[in-house]
């Protein structure tokens, strides 16, 4: 749906820009917009992406569920579920992981453009690349450290659902590797559009 969603509107955004020309009061150079292929193989890209899409779907329809039902039957039939609430922490958890995945994949996150507004041609390469390498190395230090962290946290039980608490922390590890493979797909693909 998001992947669907996401081609509908650039391909309508494309069409307005084809549109642009001077009889309608854009200069040349006013507009620059990227649109460009995201560099893996269309298949492999769309398996990825709807994979991760999915998963956050069935994350957030199950966590949407289990909080419903466990508020009608602490409401209304007067008891609660007691694995409930643990159940929708560890889906939150991983809902924001995924999430920021889906964030790297469509460049959402916060950036601070003053300078890459204002540069131009080689400048702005450099800073975008280094900008794109400062990013995947943070999630690579994040993949590597989570990793370790949920490694040594499996034998720790949650008290109601009775499982590891590497689930719980799993998530990281699993959000950082969506986003190191769209972090090093966007890098690679700066460099072939400005080069």
């Amino acid at each position: 749906m998001l992947l669907l969603f996401h081609q509908e509107v650039s391909n309508l955004f494309r069409e307005e820009i084809e549109k642009a020309s001077p009889e309608h009061g854009i200069k040349e150079g006013e507009i620059e917009v990227i649109f460009y292929d995201q560099g893996m193989i269309g298949t492999e890209r769309q398996l990825l992406d709807r994979t991760l899409d999915y998963l956050l779907f069935v994350v957030l329809a199950v966590m949407s569920l289990t909080m419903a039902a466990n508020v009608f039957c602490r409401f209304i039939l007067n008891f609660s579920i007691y694995w409930a609430d643990e159940l929708v922490q560890v889906l939150m958890v991983w809902l924001t992981f995924l999430g920021a995945a889906v964030a790297v994949r469509e460049n959402a996150h916060y950036v601070f453009d003053y300078l890459s507004r204002r540069l131009k041609g080689k400048a702005l390469l450099i800073l975008m690349l280094f900008s794109k390498a400062i990013g995947l190395t943070a999630i690579i230090l994040l993949l590597i450290y989570s990793g370790k962290v949920t490694l040594g946290i499996r034998s720790w039980i949650m008290p109601a659902l009775e499982v590891s608490r590497a689930i719980v922390y799993g998530a990281c590890p699993a959000g950082c590797a969506f986003m190191l493979i769209y972090g090093i797909r966007d890098f690679l693909q700066t460099i072939k559009y400005r080069s």
